[in-house]
């Protein structure tokens, strides 16, 4: 009896073990439809920023792509304003990549409130650690019906009525044949809008990100002043009125731009070819830019100067005193018209003969020197003032420089006795340049700049020179009786 008894306490109840199996069946189910175990904590948290997060509650679920990835855990005040929205993913949601976005939108009628959709992103991007943030940049909220009923103001009804009436004028009649007619001649402007677009992606990886980077600065930084965008619209719809108030003249201007176009690949072409020499220009300005502020700056204290003079204290004394000045030099211009007139014709033929012909060099074989012939003038000047007298303390004196060779040469002209002699160690081959055979003509009558332009190109003519016999003697040669006293001279046994 005893026996029976503990052994009928020892089995399971029927609703125990029923109750067992059921939970054992939930769990079940539990687990292949949510793959992970209950009340664990685990998942993938991240920080999503919002403009605002009314819309949203905690344990309001996450999807992607339709499917439940995480929930809500808090919502939070962000920076600048802005709702930092806290939620658990799970594993099926990995990886997140930087440029995921997420927007809040309304579940269907039957489910109610909202929930959070987001969007993994590119697998380009880099990945989005555990405790990431994704800014508010990229979400977006969805827009409730006051929102569109306080947009939609009696000016904007307003506005909206009159672009609706004039839409409808402008397809009526021949309006939409127009259009059909339009679309063939767009075709160019596609293929040239594709080609654009295809420019604007860039040559190197990342051009079109740092584009984007920066248009997104300048939208910032508008978005930062409401009340001088506000003003911008304003504006730009008063430009949109004038326009629309003068349809003949724009539809003028509209087809005047048309041939523009037309005309504007030539003028494109030169502006390219032009580049170049530009891009020149710009390199060969940049060290002149350089220097500008070295210039510019002692510059500023004298205009600081003439402003004080230009300044409405100091202007009528400055007037009545240059009066008498400018008076003068009124006087002074009929003159003066005059005067330069008659300098116009010499400093025409300085700048352009003299001045060419002093800068030019001289060809002069294996003598030449290569420099202009203005230094060739200054070199002889040079060498005439080494040959002169000079002083010294035991008074003026005189430098004879004689040369000794085997070579005797004399002038051919003027009177025997007065002939010159010297000594020359190498033949004469000749002079240049060589004399010509008539002088040219002085023609005092015909103008500078008229004239041709001197030419300095010399032939080689004979010596000038009578070279005498080789073999040098103390003994003049018949006819020459002062080359006597000379040598003597030279030899210390002068008479």
């Amino acid at each position: 009896m005893s026996w029976r008894s503990h052994r009928e306490r020892s089995r399971i109840r029927p609703d125990v073990l029923g109750a067992l199996v059921i939970v054992g069946l939930v769990l079940s189910f539990y687990l292949a439809a949510s793959k992970h175990l209950p009340f664990v904590s685990s998942g993938h948290t991240v920080h999503i920023e919002f403009a605002s997060a009314n819309q949203i509650a905690p344990n309001s679920p996450v999807r992607m792509a339709g499917v439940n990835v995480g929930k809500v855990k808090s919502i939070d005040a962000g920076p600048n304003h802005t709702a930092d929205v806290t939620v658990s993913l799970d594993d099926e949601a990995l990886p997140l990549h930087t440029d995921a976005t997420a927007r809040i939108r309304p579940r269907t009628f039957l489910e109610g409130a909202f929930f959070l959709d987001l969007r993994p992103g590119s697998p380009s991007a880099p990945v989005l650690h555990d405790g990431g943030t994704i800014p508010v940049g990229q979400t977006s909220d969805p827009v409730q019906l006051d929102q569109i009923l306080t947009t939609l103001q009696p000016n904007v009804r307003q506005s909206l009525r009159t672009a609706l009436l004039q839409l409808s004028d402008a397809l009526a009649g021949e309006g939409a044949r127009g259009i059909n007619r339009t679309i063939p001649a767009l075709d160019p402007l596609f293929r040239k809008s594709a080609e654009v677009s295809d420019a604007a992606t860039g040559t190197q990886p990342h051009d079109l990100s740092r584009a984007i980077e920066a248009s997104s600065r300048v939208t910032a930084a508008l978005a930062e002043d409401p009340v001088r965008l506000g003003g911008v619209v304003r504006d730009f719809s008063t430009v949109a009125a004038a326009l629309a108030s003068r349809q003949h003249q724009l539809a003028q201007t509209v087809s005047g731009l048309d041939r523009v176009l037309a005309d504007s690949p030539p003028t494109l072409d030169a502006v390219n070819a032009a580049t170049p020499p530009a891009r020149g220009l710009v390199g060969a300005l940049r060290p002149f830019l350089r220097r500008a502020p070295s210039v510019i700056d002692p510059s500023i204290p004298l205009a600081g100067q003439v402003q004080k003079l230009l300044s409405p204290q100091q202007l009528p004394a400055l007037v009545s005193e240059g009066a008498p000045a400018v008076r003068s030099l009124a006087a002074s211009a009929p003159d003066a018209i005059v005067t330069f007139a008659g300098l116009r014709a010499p400093v025409s033929c300085l700048l352009n003969d003299a001045v060419p012909t002093l800068t030019s060099t001289i060809d002069d074989g294996k003598l030449s020197s290569g420099q202009p012939v203005y230094r060739e003038l200054l070199y002889d000047l040079t060498g005439l003032a080494s040959a002169t007298r000079n002083f010294d303390g035991n008074g003026f004196a005189t430098r004879y420089y004689a040369g000794f060779g085997q070579e005797l040469v004399t002038t051919p002209f003027g009177d025997p006795e007065g002939r010159l002699f010297g000594f020359a160690q190498n033949p004469i081959l000749g002079s240049r340049p060589r004399k010509p055979a008539e002088a040219p003509p002085l023609r005092p009558d015909v103008p500078c700049s008229q004239d041709a332009r001197p030419d300095l190109r010399a032939e080689t003519g004979p010596g000038g020179f009578t070279p005498v016999n080789a073999q040098v003697r103390w003994t003049s040669p018949p006819g020459t009786p002062t080359a006597q006293s000379v040598l003597n001279k030279l030899s210390g046994g002068g008479r």
